[in-house]
């Protein structure tokens, strides 16, 4: 009787494990008028891209997923809002047109591509949003996937499946290029575990 129980209580607890579904979803943001991004933040899983519905004004409009290169470097100096140049000890892997993500401490995020970069410099393409503090961290990205989405207002849903799936328990990043005008109007997902 109590091999039955606990195979009872084992088993019920495995199907509410699975039960538990841990969704993300949101709309992209306009770094310039030609690029509009969207992060998924790291969740327990790999993050699954499952619906987007997006527009662009480009014809050979592109969706490009991205995933963390494993280059994170933690900033000790503190640039201020509206300047692009950061400057860090040492630089091995940083190189221009790179996509670079900004976590700050203070929770808000923002994507910049690198313009220029040197072994102790990283030039932005745009001024930092935010001022940077001591132990935001920089995290590079590289491309990992793509999807051509031409011009109008276009959906994508795998229906169950998975339009793109990212690293275990690491943020995905997801870009469109535009020519003028466009959104990533919704992003939306879940992590399998």
């Amino acid at each position: 009787m109590k091999q039955l129980l606990f195979i009872i209580t084992f088993v019920l607890g495995v199907l509410h494990a699975n039960a538990q579904s841990l969704t993300f979803a949101g709309q992209g943001t306009a770094q310039t008028a030609t690029n509009h991004w969207f992060l998924v933040p790291a969740g327990s899983g790999n993050a699954r891209i499952e619906f987007i519905n997006a527009g662009s004004d480009k014809g050979g409009a592109l969706i490009t997923f991205l995933n963390p290169s494993g280059t994170q470097i933690v900033l000790t100096n503190t640039p201020a809002a509206g300047t692009s140049n950061i400057t860090f000890t040492s630089n091995s892997t940083l190189t221009n047109g790179d996509a670079v993500v900004i976590r700050h401490q203070t929770g808000n995020t923002f994507k910049y591509n690198v313009g220029a970069a040197t072994a102790t410099n990283v030039f932005l393409s745009m001024p930092l949003s935010n001022a940077v503090v001591n132990g935001d961290v920089l995290v590079e990205y590289q491309r990992a996937g793509r999807v051509l989405w031409g011009v109008q207002t276009n959906s994508l849903n795998a229906a169950g499946a998975a339009i793109f799936n990212g690293l275990w328990a690491q943020p995905v990043l997801i870009e469109l290029d535009t020519t003028s005008a466009g959104a990533l109007n919704v992003v939306s997902g879940s992590y399998a575990r």
